[in-house]
């Protein structure tokens, strides 16, 4: 009997499996343990200027989505970003606005709003109350450092990650995506990210080559020369309320 045979065997079959899921979730803590170490010994201080494009609404699209916004936020800006765009989309007459607090607590943020006569002008779906690209493209336009990082609200950057863009050198005709991977999570508990946490393996999201939508990085010079950012297909499953871009393409 051959060895794809005897994968197939129902046992056998779970034990690949299993197996499988413990090689990716032993490499996924390794990378990230050894990426904290590199950014620990590292001696030279000096980071790219990365504006991080972020949209988002008070609108109990997650339950506490503003703690998971700021965690990622303080996440990101603590490892790699210096400058956040954040862009309110059509925001809740009657919930106060997340750009205040975000910009009283972080000094490297700056915020726009949006308002809902905007939005009901270009939008003919009355149940899309926020237009995620549409949003993201009004902070690329206002994002004032060199390299700009759209993301996700709640995409913290993987370490690996952030030690594989330190060592790059960035260059404006090339744009960078990053395989995601959700990380655990827990609902109106946690009120931050820390490196243990970023290690807690959820489930790796299959890479696409052209994106996984939560993030691209690339120079500002590029999007301006695409003049928009899109992107393509359903979104993801939403099981998993927190994410870490890892291995970078």
């Amino acid at each position: 009997m051959q060895l794809t045979d005897l994968r197939n065997i129902r046992g056998i079959r779970g034990l690949s499996y299993r197996f499988g899921e413990l090689r990716k979730r032993t490499g996924f803590v390794l990378r990230g343990a050894g990426g904290y170490a590199r950014l620990a010994t590292r001696r030279n201080g000096q980071r790219p200027q990365i504006a991080a494009v972020v949209v988002g609404r008070n609108d109990d699209y997650m339950s506490d989505f503003a703690t998971r916004l700021a965690a990622t936020l303080e996440w990101n800006i603590r490892y790699l970003i210096s400058e956040v765009v954040f862009v309110e989309w059509n925001p809740p007459p009657d919930r106060a606005l997340l750009a205040l607090e975000l910009t009283k607590r972080f000094d490297c943020v700056r915020a726009y709003v949006v308002p809902p006569q905007i939005h009901t002008e270009i939008c003919e779906n009355p149940h899309v109350p926020l237009l995620e690209y549409h949003a993201k493209n009004v902070g690329i336009r206002r994002a004032q450092s060199p390299w700009i990082m759209t993301t996700n609200a709640d995409a913290a950057i993987g370490l690996d990650t952030v030690n594989r863009i330190l060592d790059a050198e960035l260059k404006p005709d090339i744009a960078w995506t990053a395989e995601r991977v959700d990380i655990a999570w827990r609902e109106d508990v946690q009120q931050h990210i820390d490196l243990l946490g970023s290690l807690r393996y959820g489930r790796f999201i299959p890479y696409q080559q052209l994106g996984t939508g939560e993030f691209m990085l690339a120079g500002r010079d590029f999007f301006f020369l695409t003049r928009k950012h899109t992107t393509s297909g359903p979104p993801g499953p939403g099981d998993f309320s927190q994410a870490i871009l890892s291995g970078i393409r």
